[in-house]
């Protein structure tokens, strides 16, 4: 395969994946649903809203009467490599999208539960793109960690 056409596949990839985010809008505005669990045997349900007005990312946690206000969020990209005009050179790295979450609950005593989440963006030129990562929950001094996995909606 010739330097020419391997760039060309690339780049391909690379405005596909572009139209992809410009007409789905940010990267993580929309519902997103899923669940984390501390251990396989316990799975808790989540629903996460998120919304982008050009500077923040705002949202709720499980919206609703008891809905809990995203108090931090932020999405960190680490860009990708370049195409190398290189003869078989591998393609160029995709860029990885990185979420942060933070949210401030009440426990079931009513004590103040700080909830974070940290995963990463998989999928991301699809519309039903998906966050995995690691979540926890402190309340009192103690923090229940797992893994989490939401699915835009």
């Amino acid at each position: 395969m010739s330097a020419k056409l391997l760039r060309l596949i690339c780049m391909s990839g690379l405005l596909f994946a572009a139209s992809a985010f410009a007409q789905e809008g940010h990267p993580v505005k929309g519902t997103w649903v899923g669940d984390w669990s501390p251990s396989p045997a316990q799975r808790n349900h989540v629903v996460v809203f998120m919304d982008y007005d050009g500077k923040t990312i705002t949202g709720v946690v499980n919206p609703g009467p008891n809905a809990v206000p995203i108090t931090l969020a932020r999405l960190d990209i680490t860009p990708g490599g370049t195409p190398s005009a290189e003869r078989g050179a591998p393609p160029p790295a995709l860029p990885v999208f990185k979420v942060h979450i933070e949210a401030a609950a009440k426990d079931a005593k009513g004590s103040p539960m700080k909830i974070v989440a940290d995963g990463t963006i998989q999928n991301l030129a699809l519309p039903n793109r998906a966050i995995a990562g690691v979540w926890s929950q402190t309340s009192g001094g103690n923090t229940v960690k797992g893994e989490f996995n939401i699915h835009r909606q």
